[in-house]
Protein backbone atom coordinates (compact mmCIF):
# COMPACT_ATOMS: atom_id res chain seq x y z
CA UNK A 1 0.00 0.00 0.00
CA UNK A 2 1.63 3.15 -0.98
CA UNK A 3 2.12 6.05 1.68
CA UNK A 4 0.73 9.87 1.43
CA UNK A 5 4.40 10.62 0.83
CA UNK A 6 4.72 8.13 -1.79
CA UNK A 7 1.32 9.27 -3.34
CA UNK A 8 2.43 13.11 -3.61
CA UNK A 9 5.79 11.73 -4.95
CA UNK A 10 4.37 10.08 -7.83
CA UNK A 11 1.82 13.19 -8.34
CA UNK A 12 4.86 15.49 -8.48
CA UNK A 13 6.66 13.17 -11.01
CA UNK A 14 3.77 13.03 -13.51
CA UNK A 15 3.17 16.58 -12.93
CA UNK A 16 7.03 17.33 -14.40
CA UNK A 17 6.39 14.53 -17.16
CA UNK A 18 3.27 16.77 -18.40
CA UNK A 19 5.35 19.66 -18.31
CA UNK A 20 8.19 18.33 -19.94
CA UNK A 21 6.01 17.52 -22.65
CA UNK A 22 4.82 20.77 -23.49
CA UNK A 23 7.94 21.95 -23.22
CA UNK A 24 7.80 23.91 -19.55
CA UNK A 25 10.23 21.42 -17.88
CA UNK A 26 13.40 20.94 -19.67
CA UNK A 27 13.94 17.39 -19.97
CA UNK A 28 17.65 15.80 -19.97
CA UNK A 29 18.51 13.31 -22.14
CA UNK A 30 21.55 10.81 -22.27
CA UNK A 31 21.93 9.14 -25.21
CA UNK A 32 24.47 6.48 -23.91
CA UNK A 33 22.10 5.79 -21.18
CA UNK A 34 19.31 5.19 -23.53
CA UNK A 35 21.36 2.92 -25.78
CA UNK A 36 22.38 1.03 -22.68
CA UNK A 37 18.78 0.70 -21.36
CA UNK A 38 17.09 -0.51 -24.40
CA UNK A 39 19.77 -2.96 -24.77
CA UNK A 40 18.96 -4.16 -21.25
CA UNK A 41 15.46 -4.23 -22.05
CA UNK A 42 16.30 -6.39 -25.29
CA UNK A 43 18.03 -8.87 -23.09
CA UNK A 44 15.42 -9.38 -20.99
CA UNK A 45 12.92 -9.76 -23.40
CA UNK A 46 14.83 -12.26 -25.33
CA UNK A 47 15.77 -13.99 -21.74
CA UNK A 48 12.31 -14.22 -20.92
CA UNK A 49 10.92 -15.89 -24.45
CA UNK A 50 14.27 -17.88 -24.21
CA UNK A 51 12.84 -19.38 -20.68
CA UNK A 52 9.36 -20.18 -21.88
CA UNK A 53 10.38 -21.87 -24.80
CA UNK A 54 12.94 -23.81 -22.76
CA UNK A 55 10.11 -25.08 -20.40
CA UNK A 56 7.89 -25.99 -23.38
CA UNK A 57 10.94 -27.91 -25.09
CA UNK A 58 11.19 -29.89 -21.81
CA UNK A 59 7.93 -30.54 -21.42
CA UNK A 60 7.38 -32.55 -24.90
CA UNK A 61 10.76 -33.77 -24.23
CA UNK A 62 9.35 -35.38 -21.03
CA UNK A 63 6.11 -36.32 -23.15
CA UNK A 64 8.15 -38.73 -25.63
CA UNK A 65 9.95 -41.05 -23.33
CA UNK A 66 7.25 -43.20 -21.70
CA UNK A 67 5.16 -43.50 -25.71
CA UNK A 68 8.87 -45.14 -27.06
CA UNK A 69 8.82 -47.67 -24.17
CA UNK A 70 4.98 -48.30 -24.67
CA UNK A 71 6.02 -48.49 -28.44
CA UNK A 72 8.99 -50.95 -28.13
CA UNK A 73 6.66 -53.35 -25.87
CA UNK A 74 4.31 -53.27 -28.55
CA UNK A 75 7.03 -53.73 -31.36
CA UNK A 76 7.90 -57.10 -29.29
CA UNK A 77 4.43 -58.42 -28.95
CA UNK A 78 3.54 -57.82 -32.78
CA UNK A 79 7.00 -59.48 -33.95
CA UNK A 80 6.84 -62.75 -31.18
CA UNK A 81 10.46 -62.13 -30.98
CA UNK A 82 12.39 -65.26 -30.06
CA UNK A 83 15.33 -63.40 -29.41
CA UNK A 84 16.00 -60.31 -26.78
CA UNK A 85 19.41 -60.15 -29.02
CA UNK A 86 18.49 -58.95 -32.48
CA UNK A 87 14.95 -57.80 -33.83
CA UNK A 88 13.46 -54.93 -34.57
CA UNK A 89 11.36 -54.87 -30.89
CA UNK A 90 14.74 -55.65 -28.84
CA UNK A 91 16.63 -53.12 -31.02
CA UNK A 92 13.93 -50.37 -30.83
CA UNK A 93 14.07 -51.25 -27.25
CA UNK A 94 17.34 -51.05 -26.40
CA UNK A 95 17.15 -47.35 -27.91
CA UNK A 96 13.46 -46.31 -26.19
CA UNK A 97 15.30 -47.68 -22.96
CA UNK A 98 18.59 -45.38 -23.98
CA UNK A 99 16.64 -42.42 -24.73
CA UNK A 100 14.93 -42.58 -21.44
CA UNK A 101 18.09 -42.39 -19.45
CA UNK A 102 19.18 -39.66 -21.40
CA UNK A 103 16.12 -38.06 -21.08
CA UNK A 104 15.95 -37.94 -17.36
CA UNK A 105 19.92 -36.82 -16.78
CA UNK A 106 19.50 -33.62 -19.49
CA UNK A 107 16.04 -33.26 -17.44
CA UNK A 108 18.64 -33.37 -14.05
CA UNK A 109 20.86 -30.85 -15.65
CA UNK A 110 18.17 -28.86 -16.98
CA UNK A 111 17.21 -27.79 -13.09
CA UNK A 112 20.32 -25.87 -13.11
CA UNK A 113 19.51 -24.08 -15.83
CA UNK A 114 16.54 -22.96 -14.82
CA UNK A 115 17.78 -22.05 -11.47
CA UNK A 116 20.35 -19.67 -12.65
CA UNK A 117 18.23 -18.33 -15.88
CA UNK A 118 15.74 -17.49 -12.52
CA UNK A 119 18.61 -15.76 -10.68
CA UNK A 120 20.02 -13.95 -13.34
CA UNK A 121 16.27 -12.87 -14.73
CA UNK A 122 15.90 -11.59 -10.68
CA UNK A 123 19.40 -9.81 -11.36
CA UNK A 124 17.90 -8.14 -14.36
CA UNK A 125 14.94 -6.99 -12.52
CA UNK A 126 16.81 -5.34 -10.12
CA UNK A 127 18.34 -3.31 -12.31
CA UNK A 128 15.26 -2.44 -13.82
CA UNK A 129 14.46 -1.48 -10.64
CA UNK A 130 17.42 0.58 -10.21
CA UNK A 131 17.11 2.34 -13.70
CA UNK A 132 12.96 3.72 -12.53
CA UNK A 133 14.73 4.83 -9.04
CA UNK A 134 17.36 6.75 -11.90
CA UNK A 135 14.60 8.33 -13.93
CA UNK A 136 12.74 9.66 -10.84
CA UNK A 137 15.51 11.16 -9.72
CA UNK A 138 16.33 12.73 -13.52
CA UNK A 139 12.89 13.94 -12.96
CA UNK A 140 13.42 15.88 -9.86
CA UNK A 141 16.75 17.08 -11.31
CA UNK A 142 15.21 18.80 -14.46
CA UNK A 143 12.03 20.45 -12.21
CA UNK A 144 14.57 21.95 -9.65
CA UNK A 145 17.01 22.56 -12.64
CA UNK A 146 13.93 24.74 -14.36
CA UNK A 147 13.62 26.58 -11.02
CA UNK A 148 16.93 27.51 -11.14
CA UNK A 149 17.02 28.61 -14.22
CA UNK A 150 14.07 30.56 -13.99
CA UNK A 151 14.92 32.51 -10.50
CA UNK A 152 18.31 33.29 -12.25
CA UNK A 153 16.56 34.67 -15.35
CA UNK A 154 14.85 37.16 -12.55
CA UNK A 155 17.46 37.53 -9.92
CA UNK A 156 16.77 40.87 -9.57
CA UNK A 157 13.04 39.85 -8.63
CA UNK A 158 13.81 36.75 -7.08
CA UNK A 159 13.29 35.81 -3.28
CA UNK A 160 16.14 35.08 -1.67
CA UNK A 161 15.24 32.39 0.59
CA UNK A 162 13.44 31.10 -2.12
CA UNK A 163 16.47 31.49 -4.63
CA UNK A 164 18.55 30.05 -1.51
CA UNK A 165 16.55 27.04 -1.21
CA UNK A 166 16.23 26.01 -5.16
CA UNK A 167 20.06 26.92 -5.33
CA UNK A 168 20.41 24.00 -2.87
CA UNK A 169 17.93 21.50 -3.88
CA UNK A 170 19.59 21.93 -7.65
CA UNK A 171 23.27 21.52 -6.97
CA UNK A 172 21.92 18.44 -4.55
CA UNK A 173 20.10 16.52 -6.95
CA UNK A 174 22.36 17.56 -9.49
CA UNK A 175 25.33 15.85 -7.91
CA UNK A 176 23.15 12.72 -7.16
CA UNK A 177 21.81 12.35 -10.55
CA UNK A 178 25.40 13.09 -11.78
CA UNK A 179 26.64 10.16 -10.06
CA UNK A 180 24.10 7.82 -10.15
CA UNK A 181 23.80 8.22 -13.92
CA UNK A 182 27.60 7.73 -14.46
CA UNK A 183 27.42 4.72 -12.13
CA UNK A 184 24.26 2.92 -13.61
CA UNK A 185 25.69 3.10 -17.15
CA UNK A 186 28.64 1.32 -16.22
CA UNK A 187 26.81 -1.63 -14.58
CA UNK A 188 24.57 -1.67 -17.93
CA UNK A 189 27.52 -1.99 -19.78
CA UNK A 190 29.31 -4.53 -17.34
CA UNK A 191 25.98 -6.66 -17.46
CA UNK A 192 25.29 -6.56 -21.00
CA UNK A 193 28.92 -7.24 -21.82
CA UNK A 194 29.03 -10.61 -19.68
CA UNK A 195 25.85 -12.10 -20.85
CA UNK A 196 27.54 -14.61 -22.63
CA UNK A 197 30.16 -15.38 -20.31
CA UNK A 198 27.57 -15.41 -17.99
CA UNK A 199 25.50 -18.15 -19.80
CA UNK A 200 28.61 -20.21 -20.47
CA UNK A 201 27.28 -22.90 -18.87
CA UNK A 202 23.75 -22.94 -19.76
CA UNK A 203 25.04 -22.70 -23.24
CA UNK A 204 26.73 -26.09 -22.99
CA UNK A 205 23.31 -27.70 -21.66
CA UNK A 206 21.30 -26.16 -24.33
CA UNK A 207 23.33 -27.32 -27.52
CA UNK A 208 23.63 -30.86 -26.14
CA UNK A 209 20.24 -31.68 -26.80
CA UNK A 210 20.67 -32.06 -30.37
CA UNK A 211 23.15 -34.96 -29.10
CA UNK A 212 20.69 -36.58 -27.19
CA UNK A 213 18.08 -36.97 -29.86
CA UNK A 214 20.29 -38.33 -32.54
CA UNK A 215 22.72 -40.47 -30.41
CA UNK A 216 21.47 -40.91 -26.84
CA UNK A 217 24.08 -43.40 -25.93
CA UNK A 218 26.61 -40.37 -25.75
CA UNK A 219 24.66 -39.43 -22.67
CA UNK A 220 25.25 -43.04 -21.05
CA UNK A 221 28.74 -42.06 -19.85
CA UNK A 222 27.70 -39.00 -18.17
CA UNK A 223 25.18 -39.96 -16.40
CA UNK A 224 25.99 -43.16 -14.00
CA UNK A 225 23.32 -45.69 -15.69
CA UNK A 226 23.97 -48.79 -17.28
CA UNK A 227 21.33 -50.33 -19.96
CA UNK A 228 20.86 -54.13 -19.77
CA UNK A 229 23.52 -56.07 -22.11
CA UNK A 230 22.27 -56.76 -25.74
CA UNK A 231 24.07 -57.46 -29.27
CA UNK A 232 22.69 -54.61 -30.77
CA UNK A 233 23.54 -55.12 -34.78
CA UNK A 234 22.49 -52.94 -37.70
CA UNK A 235 18.86 -52.84 -38.64
CA UNK A 236 17.69 -55.25 -41.46
CA UNK A 237 14.01 -54.81 -42.44
CA UNK A 238 14.27 -58.63 -43.19
CA UNK A 239 16.11 -59.46 -39.94
CA UNK A 240 12.79 -59.08 -37.55
CA UNK A 241 10.54 -60.88 -40.08
CA UNK A 242 12.93 -63.97 -39.71
CA UNK A 243 12.71 -64.05 -36.06
CA UNK A 244 8.69 -63.92 -35.79
CA UNK A 245 7.26 -67.18 -35.91
CA UNK A 246 4.68 -65.31 -38.27
CA UNK A 247 7.60 -65.85 -40.82
CA UNK A 248 7.32 -69.15 -40.54
CA UNK A 249 4.35 -70.02 -40.53
CA UNK A 250 3.73 -68.26 -44.06
CA UNK A 251 6.79 -70.07 -45.18
CA UNK A 252 9.04 -66.77 -45.63
CA UNK A 253 9.14 -64.15 -48.20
Amino acid sequence: MQTLKSVGRNFDHSKTKFLQKYGSVEKTVDAEFEEQRELIETLHRDLVAVFKDIQRSDEGIRSMSAPMLELSEALNLFYEEESETIGCGALFRGSALAFDVAVRQYLEKQKELYFNLEDYTGRLLALKKKIRARDDLCLEYDKYKTKFIKLNANIVKADPIKMQTVDKKYHEKKELYTTLNADLIAELKKVHGSRLDDFKREHQLVTQLPQLLLCPQLWLGQSGHSLPRRKLVAWDPVVPLRCSKRYSRHGGI
